[in-house]
């Protein structure tokens, strides 16, 4: 279930309206909280004829109004008794032909340590950029929503920490049929090199997935590549982008790669059976209550 909090500036971000969107085109409970929006009328169509709750405007910082809570309260009873109501989702049988694209993928970033990866998926995620990021331990996951031409994509955006020990784990987790993106900086120089390491673990765990380069804090040190010699060696490139993400340079280039790329791969089309959507969504459901 997604809680929106309806502000008119959420509202008018083409996030919050990407997310809302491609929870309605997967039937996910969406339950809109509204909050001095009187006088918008540019509604995403995923809040359209949905019941909703009207908050006070001061209710947003004063916290929800008993009649809110008990509204909420209401929906939550709702979702899990008809959770228990229905039966469970039939077996397909071979004459079932209703099918829906899947419509999701996987992206990953890698790089060394502090060359702004995670400054790149908030940026990608929800168009922001902090400056003061700490460095990530480990692996971080996060959906980002995409749209092209009226349809709705969602990647899921693998976050990996740089440090070199770090590296010996990326077996487990860079896998074929995903969108690579390589984020380099000129901070150490020997970027040709290091474009060469990273391209080489890619390739051998990712197969022939798309890469894209991203030549990342270029506003504040400026470099090259060999462009020419690493697309011979590596065909998976599918384009270099110069970016800073203080400045927002090339962030919308690279967004507009990615959903070039992604729409172009039949594994995030694949079609399944649109009963398998009704299982997917409950799992997924039951993984967030956790």
């Amino acid at each position: 279930m997604l809680i929106v909090v309806c502000t008119p500036s959420a509202l008018g971000s083409e996030h919050v309206r990407l997310h809302i969107e491609f929870m309605s085109q997967r039937g996910g409970a969406i339950v809109p909280i509204y909050f001095g929006v009187a006088e918008f009328d540019e509604f995403p169509s995923g809040l359209r004829d949905r019941l909703g709750i009207l908050e006070p405007d001061d209710a947003l910082h004063r916290g929800p109004t008993e009649r809110a809570t008990e509204r909420l309260q209401q929906v939550f009873r709702h979702l899990q008794q008809s959770q228990r109501a229905e039966p469970p989702p039939k077996i397909l049988k071979p004459t079932d032909t209703s099918t829906r694209p899947l419509n999701e993928g996987k992206l990953i970033l890698v790089g060394r340590g502090e060359v702004g990866k995670t400054s790149i998926v908030r940026r990608l995620v929800d168009d922001n950029f902090k400056g003061d990021e700490s460095k990530t331990q480990g692996i971080n996951i996060t959906p980002c929503y995409l749209s092209h031409n009226r349809e709705y994509f969602r990647l899921n955006v693998w976050d990996f920490g740089g440090q070199e020990i770090m590296h010996a784990t990326h077996q487990f987790f860079l896998t074929q049929q995903s969108v690579y993106v390589l984020v380099l900086n000129g901070r150490g120089g020997g970027e040709d090199l290091d474009a060469e390491y990273w391209l080489k673990h890619i390739e051998g765990f990712g197969g022939e997935s798309p890469i894209i380069v991203v030549q990342n804090k270029i506003g504040q040190q400026p470099f090259d590549l060999n462009y020419r010699g690493l697309r011979g060696r590596y065909p998976q490139i599918r384009g270099f982008i110069k970016a800073d993400c203080r400045d927002n340079i090339g962030l919308k280039e690279l967004r507009e790669l990615i959903i070039s790329v992604v729409v172009g791969m039949p594994e995030v089309r694949m079609q399944f059976p649109s009963d398998w959507f009704t299982v997917k969504t409950r799992l997924e459901s039951m993984a967030a209550s956790i």
